[in-house]
């Protein structure tokens, strides 16, 4: 197996020593902790629980077909036999962050908005603070290497200390808009349309869900922790997530559905928007539609569900996209409906 990009050099993640030291602090913002944290950064917020991480003790990257199985065997690798300090709260300890692209190398020639996003990457971070739902706030600090011990130790009570003083004061006004572009325009937007309907009536089309993206000109430069704080006041019921790798922009959002969740033999997903055909007669549709309202949300089988969500991401500071509807569980390929 390939080695693992870890806090020295590069390590083998069946060999490689991990510590992991933690302790628990007064309440902190988010948005304060985000600000602070070093690249690569994620956060995860939901029912309570919110966690912010940053920095890299290890790095499991890869690249085409297979980098789905390259993730897993690295990461199972990692972890296999290690034993975690019982005084570490569930939620607090170590853990993968990351994501994979819908299709590889999907990128339009260096001039695509996940530039710096890879096909597949997975980081143990250096740092987490994390609130559980009953209150507590941890700060978690992960090392690797022939000298993770001492610096796992050193960079906990680094980060503590840090955590401690944090401002929790967030810009509060927005960064204003020089200039909005749809992509397509007005009349772009007719053509696609009538192009469905044109290949509907044919037959050679059953559903379509057409895209239009918005790009802002930002006149000041958008502070994405204090966009995230607000994400979490304006959809408290709402998953809110951000990833933003070391080269690339920043990939954040809040959507009330969550694709799956697994806890050991149980898989949980949350489909809130779904289709289903029509049937023979008006009654067999009717009792289609009920069906589909009496179904379960939750499920034990590895079966993957697409989501509605609100998605943001940034290119750089001042330039900022977003599309909004239909999210075919990749991170590459959102659409959305204009109304």
């Amino acid at each position: 197996m390939e080695p693992l990009r870890g806090d020295e050099s590069s390590v083998d993640p069946g060999e490689t020593t991990i510590a992991t030291r933690g302790r628990e602090v007064g309440p902190v913002p988010v948005g304060a902790v985000l600000r602070e944290l070093p690249r690569p950064a994620v956060a995860w917020s939901e029912a309570g629980q919110q966690v912010a991480a940053g920095g890299s003790a290890a790095t499991i990257a890869a690249d085409g077909p297979g980098r789905f199985d390259t993730v897993r065997r690295a990461g199972e690798a990692l972890f296999a036999g290690r034993t975690v300090a019982s005084d570490l709260p569930r939620a607090a300890r170590p853990r993968l962050f990351g994501g994979f692209a819908f299709h590889e190398d999907d990128k339009d020639d260096g001039q695509s908005q996940w530039d710096g996003f890879p096909d597949a990457q997975f980081v143990l971070p250096a740092v987490q603070v994390v609130s559980d739902a009953d209150g507590s706030t941890w700060v978690v600090a992960t090392a690797t290497g022939p000298s993770a011990a001492s610096t796992a130790d050193e960079r906990l009570g680094e980060w503590a200390e840090r955590v401690a003083s944090l401002d929790d004061e967030l810009p509060t006004g927005g960064p204003g808009i020089e200039r909005r572009t749809y992509t397509p325009d007005d009349a772009g937007w007719r053509r696609q349309v009538e192009a469905a309907v044109e290949r509907i009536e044919r037959g050679t089309l059953r559903k379509v869900v057409l895209a239009q993206a918005l790009t802002v000109d930002l006149r000041d430069e958008l502070s994405v922790p204090a966009v995230y704080a607000r994400l979490s006041e304006t959809y408290p019921d709402c998953f809110r997530f951000l990833v933003a790798p070391e080269g690339g922009g920043q990939f954040f959002g809040a959507t009330p559905e969550r694709l799956v969740s697994r806890d050991g033999r149980t898989v949980t997903t949350e489909a809130l928007a779904g289709s289903t055909g029509r049937g023979d007669t008006p009654k067999k549709t009717s009792g289609s539609r009920a069906s589909s309202r009496r179904a379960r949300r939750t499920a034990t089988s590895t079966n993957s569900s697409s989501r509605r969500s609100r998605r943001n991401s940034i290119r750089s500071p001042r330039r900022f996209r977003r599309a909004t509807g239909r999210f075919a569980g990749s991170r590459r390929s959102s659409t959305s409906r204009r109304r």
